[in-house]
């Protein structure tokens, strides 16, 4: 039984097969509806060969059309190997035959072999049409049999599920398509029949396109590319099936089957119709080429550049043909270049995408812009984030309307960049605005170069750059999104400038907008500052070089020769010094003195307020140096921020410590000075640079215009009423810490403000509500304190302890001494003596050791005149003799070393009554349970002893104090009994001898040891006993 085939009714025509000469290209199947195929056949069986060849493949051809598979496979793998594809068309004689042969009657039969049912079979047949249709004859077959053959084979892969099952029989007909393809565009080729034959084409390769095969879908994408090229119209009425199939394919895995799409999506666009473009541009073509944007593979977006930058010179050579303007679409694709140029500088993608820009905008000219007027629109900023002033701008962008100047590439990308600089930003501004953080990051480094590119043209829509990029520099923000969002400053400040920079930002930063005055707003302008400060010097640069070549387009040619000649530079540097930048820096740096940005507490305002700071100075050193009033303005900033108000623990503070001190160092290498007097240290640096400008500091601190030379009534009232989380405070008390020999020196303006903080609470009066709510509190050990009292105890003692910090200092100096000994009678009188008064509380119980501690630092150091001593006396020994008997050990202790300063000062000055008040708290020291206490008290006790004349002490008052000394001189410790030691001594030899020796003799033998005992006998009575019997 002969094997079923895909024509229906089929027939075998055996009566031909005994005829002699028979001619194998006529045996085959056939349909009924191929009848007249067949009686062309019939005509064909009393010719005799008249071909060699066919009369040499005779035997094979027969094989071809017979029944059994094997047979017929046997006869197609014959052919393919026998037939000398390559050596007979070096003969001249034989191409005729060849051609007659291989392109008619072998043609012919391999028609009806296209369907086979053996896939083998079917293969072999693919392989002799492509042998066949890739010869370099020129009479291959006819046009009708190219148009047959193009009909079976589009049939086998135009449907869907494919005729034909496998895949690569799918790719030889493919490639068998675009050798036709290729035959009829190397033989020029027209009329119906070849439009048909691209039709049948373009309608089964929209539908091949989906074949799962790759190889498949880049044959198919070639096959696209090609007819594209050779006949637009035949691709433009099949535009949106194969645009649908190309889609698909353009995020395939591999990447040259995308580059292939790529090339084909490249020209199919050219076929499209004027009325067209715009649609298929905006619908298909922008969305694929922006899916590839993110592609990983370099070749992929080499390709891209390629295709965006082919399509553009395309459209404009039309469009300049037709006397048509740019359109939207057009800014699409020059958006992809910028976008693919703002890759990674230096990278083969980025200089393939600025070379396309080059060529681009070397086809371009302004007859291809709109006749209207490049103008922005009022725009009115309400971002919630950055809400930047409300600004009004119009500006006309003169597009330049004579390019033939210009004879750079780069030039001509500027002015191309210009005169669509509105539109372009809009789609970087959409594209910014994505929530993808690599869609953000992508598109802010293609807005630096549009930036870059569009100079001027920043200016009008400058507010709406600054709204946006503000938003992407947040700290929340992914690090490569803020990273590029910085470039983009930096470009703005590069093309903007200082001045119209500078008129956005520091309203904004100072909070004079209105509605505006917000802790995130005055970070975002500080943020964009910091990076816009950045790309100021370039600036400069940048316009130097214009004017210079703007005017070299009119200088003579012989002038330039000349200037060659004698050497003289072109003037393409900028000045580092020059009266706008220090303009500029000024105006930045008055609004970082600006106190009250430092009112807002977050840390995020914080840190950018002091980035702000390090690029001022970085980027203009000398500027910042030179100028005094920069110093000032930058040392208050610097002050603020290093300032550590209660509850914060972030790194800005120290941070801005380091960066004082390497300002103060840049100030000191900068300024002009004698090389003695440079500071050895980052420390010395600072307090020489702080003593400077202090006066102007603190008065700037203080909010006053008083001076040292100010009226001492005024001077005595200053006071700021701080809190204790002011940063007015921080900023002071940062300012003293760095420089205490320079609030000495000022220490008429200094004092006062000490004074009025650190004076304690009025106390409520007998009776009210409030004093029997304390009373009452006290008695059941609690403490309660209204929010007031509590936030002035903070502000006390922090104040008290820098103040004491300051004595301490003044102690180790002789010219700080000086001034120290001018004002402690004040600073005892009114400073240490309120705050040594006993107040319920934890924070009051610190302030009372604070104020002790100042105490002993002025009385050590000696400040106080004996006159100025006897008038404190009074008021400052029974405060300290007080602390005798604090639940602390700290406070008993230094009361311990205060009263030894004052009782060695005061000696002989106390009298009866004051020595039997005191020794009682004095002797139940040595009971005390901290040793250093014990220890302490007994240097006291030995001053003590010395304060008064010895009638003074006599009977219980010495009788009382020997008992407690000499128990302790038996005491465990021998550093306590080495203490008590001198105490009984200066005892004996200031009050009573007699008693002390009595006192001894009698202890001997109570004593663990008599060794002191006698020690303490011999030294008493002026001689030594060489032998003790009694040990």
């Amino acid at each position: 039984m002969p094997e079923a085939h895909d024509t229906p009714a089929p027939v075998r025509i055996a009566t031909f097969l005994n005829v002699p000469h028979l001619n194998p290209a006529i045996i085959f199947f056939i349909s009924i509806s191929q009848f007249q195929e067949f009686e062309f056949l019939k005509r064909q069986l009393d010719m005799k060969p008249t071909n060699s060849f066919e009369a040499k493949f005779q035997r094979d051809l027969n094989r071809i059309i017979d029944s059994d598979r094997n047979t017929r496979k046997r006869g197609l793998q014959k052919l393919v190997e026998d037939i000398p594809w390559n050596s007979v068309t070096k003969s001249k004689d034989s191409n005729e035959e060849f051609s007659s042969f291989a392109g008619n009657t072998l043609f012919r039969l391999l028609l009806g072999t296209i369907a086979d049912p053996v896939e083998k079979c079917r293969e072999l047949t693919l392989t002799l049409l492509q042998k066949i249709i890739s010869l370099p004859n020129e009479n291959i077959g006819s046009v009708e049999l190219i148009v047959e053959l193009t009909k079976k084979l589009t049939h086998r892969v135009g449907e869907q599920p494919f005729p034909e099952p496998a895949e690569e029989l799918r790719l030889q007909i493919v490639d068998i398509l675009l050798s036709i393809q290729l035959y009829i565009e190397k033989n020029c080729l027209n009329g119906p029949e070849v439009l048909s034959i691209l039709s049948f084409m373009l309608e089964a390769i929209s539908k091949a396109l989906n074949d799962n095969f790759p190889a498949v879908k880049r044959s198919c994408a070639e096959l696209v590319r090609n007819i594209s090229i050779t006949s637009p119209h035949s691709v433009r009425l099949h535009l949106k099936s194969l645009l649908k199939g190309l889609a698909v394919n353009i995020l395939h895995q591999h990447a040259k089957t995308r580059v292939l799409t790529l090339q084909a999506l490249g020209q199919i666009i050219t076929c499209a119709s004027q009325a067209e473009y715009e649609s298929v541009m905006a619908e298909s073509i922008i969305p694929i080429f922006s899916r590839l944007l993110p592609d990983r593979s370099v070749t992929v977006k080499l390709e891209l550049a390629q295709q965006a930058k082919n399509i553009l010179i395309n459209r404009w050579q039309l469009y300049r043909s037709t006397q048509s303007y740019i359109v939207a679409v057009d800014l699409e694709l020059i958006t992809i270049l910028l976008l693919l140029s703002g890759e990674d500088t230096g990278s083969e993608i980025a200089i393939a995408a600025t070379e396309s820009l080059q060529e681009v905008s070397a086809s371009w000219d302004s007859s291809l812009q709109t006749d209207s007027e490049h103008t922005t629109p009022n725009i009115n900023i309400t971002d919630g984030e950055l809400e930047l002033q409300k600004s009004s701008v119009t500006c006309t962008i003169d597009t330049p309307k004579d390019i033939s100047t210009y004879e750079s590439s780069s030039h001509r990308i500027h002015q191309l960049i210009q005169a669509n600089f509105k539109d372009l930003s809009s789609l970087f501004i959409r594209g910014i605005e994505e929530w993808t953080t690599e869609n953000k990051t992508r598109y802010l480094r293609g807005f630096s170069k549009l930036i870059e590119y569009g100079e001027e043209s920043v200016l009008p829509l400058l507010p709406l750059i600054l709204t946006v990029l503000g938003q992407q520099i947040r700290q929340d923000s992914d690090s490569a999104v803020r990273v590029a969002g910085e470039q983009c400053c930096v470009s703005v400040g590069q093309q903007a400038g200082a001045s119209q920079v500078l008129e956005v930002l520091l309203p904004r930063l100072l909070g004079e907008v209105p509605g505006g005055d917000t802790s995130s707003q005055r970070t975002c302008a500080a943020r964009l500052l910091t990076h816009t400060l950045m790309g100021f010097p370039l600036y400069r640069q940048h316009v130097k070089q214009h004017d210079y070549q703007h005017l070299s387009q009119h200088v003579d040619q012989h002038v330039n020769e000349l200037e060659n000649e004698i050497g003289i530079e072109q003037p393409l540097q900028s000045v580092e010094s020059s009266e706008d930048a220090v303009e500029s820096v000024e105006r930045i740096a008055s609004a970082l003195s600006d106190t009250a940005l430092y009112e807002f507490r977050e840390v995020v305002l914080r840190e950018a307020a002091l980035l702000l700071v390090r690029a001022l100075h970085n980027t203009y050193p000398k500027e910042s140096c030179q100028s005094e009033s920069v110093q000032k303005s930058i040392l208050l900033a610097l002050l603020y921020l290093t300032g550590k108000p209660p509850g914060e623990e972030d790194i800005v503070h120290d941070v801005a410590a380091k960066e004082l001190r390497t300002f103060a160092v840049l100030v000191a290498h900068n300024m002009p000075s004698n090389a003695n007097s440079i500071a050895t240290t980052e420390e010395e640096a600072v307090k020489r640079l702080l003593q400077t400008h202090f006066q102007h500091l603190v008065g700037r601190i203080l909010h006053t215009q008083l001076t040292t030379a100010s009226d001492p009534e005024a001077l005595r009232a200053l006071n700021p009423r701080w809190e204790a989380k002011s940063s007015g405070k921080a900023a002071f008390e940062a300012l003293i810490r760095n420089s205490a020999s320079a609030a000495w020196a000022y220490h008429a303006l200094v004092l006062p403000v000490f004074c009025n903080q650190v004076q304690p609470p009025v106390k409520p009066a007998a009776g009210s509500a409030e004093a029997n709510m304390q009373s009452y509190a006290a008695q059941r050990g609690e403490e309660v304190l209204p929010n007031t009292v509590s936030e002035s105890v903070d502000v006390r003692l922090a104040l008290l302890a820098l103040l004491e910090g300051l004595i301490r200092s003044a102690a180790s100096d002789w010219q700080s001494g000086s001034y120290l000994a001018a004002s402690a009678e004040s600073i005892v009188k009114e400073m240490v003596v309120p705050n040594l008064v006993w107040r319920i509380g934890r924070v009051e119980s610190t302030v009372r050791k604070v104020a002790l501690a100042m105490a002993y630092g002025v009385l050590k150091a000696g400040a106080l005149k004996p006159e100025q001593l006897v008038k404190t006396a009074s008021e400052l020994v029974p405060l300290i003799v007080s602390n005798l008997d604090d639940m602390e050990s700290t406070p008993r202790q230094i009361a311990c070393l205060c009263l030894t300063v004052l009782f060695e000062r005061l000696r002989g000055g106390f009298g009866d009554s004051a020595v039997r008040e005191v020794y009682p708290k004095l002797i139940a020291r040595l009971d005390d349970s901290n040793d250093a206490v014990r220890i302490s008290v007994c240097g006291t006790l030995q001053m003590f002893l010395q304060c008064a004349h010895k009638s003074c002490f006599t009977g219980t008052v010495i009788d009382y104090m020997l008992d407690q000394l000499f128990i302790h001189l038996d005491d465990p410790d021998p550093n306590i009994q080495q203490a008590v030691y001198p105490v009984i001594v200066v005892a004996a030899n200031a009050v009573d001898k007699a008693l002390v020796l009595r006192k001894a003799e009698s202890s001997k033998s109570s004593h663990r040891s008599s060794a002191l005992c006698n020690r303490l006998i011999v030294e008493v009575q002026g001689f030594e006993i060489l032998e003790d019997s009694t040990e």
